[in-house]
């Protein structure tokens, strides 16, 4: 992804159009990194729905609909790629896009085999960083 400045993808100038409204389910068991992340999706008019655990993922799934998944493992380990994997195979044709910590390439190589659309490094991304992912997925399915 080519670097975009903040004045290039302001609210003001482009109010990022092509996701207002969109439904996203976001997998993370932190209220910080949660009440972090409703605040921009809030101003950018995006329906977000929070799951804690697997069971209330798959749960939320099927119940809400989303545009696309957001999953924030603590790290990358078997249980991180067993949820992706858990969540891929459940729902095949649902976005996935992942947010982690300085992860080794190899284990980005397998979250991107099991099908992740997109990987945000936290320590690199600012949290409207995550409102241009999302624009991006959604309009590459």
């Amino acid at each position: 992804m080519e670097y975009i400045t903040t004045k290039q993808y302001s609210f003001t100038n482009r109010p990022y159009r092509s996701i207002l409204g969109a439904k996203v389910l976001m997998f993370d068991a932190k209220p910080e990194n949660i009440a972090l992340y409703s605040r921009h999706f809030q101003e950018a008019q995006i329906n977000l729905i929070i799951s804690e655990r697997l069971e209330e993922l798959v749960k939320h799934a099927l119940e809400a609909l989303p545009d696309v998944v957001i999953i924030n493992p603590d790290n990358y380990h078997n249980d991180s790629f067993k949820q992706i994997a858990f969540v891929k195979i459940k729902f095949p044709q649902l976005p996935i896009i992942t947010i982690g910590e300085s992860i080794r390439d190899d284990s980005l190589d397998v979250i991107m085999q099991l099908g992740v659309a997109c990987y945000l490094d936290k320590n690199l991304t600012r949290p409207q960083d995550l409102l241009v992912a999302i624009e991006q997925t959604l309009n590459n399915n």
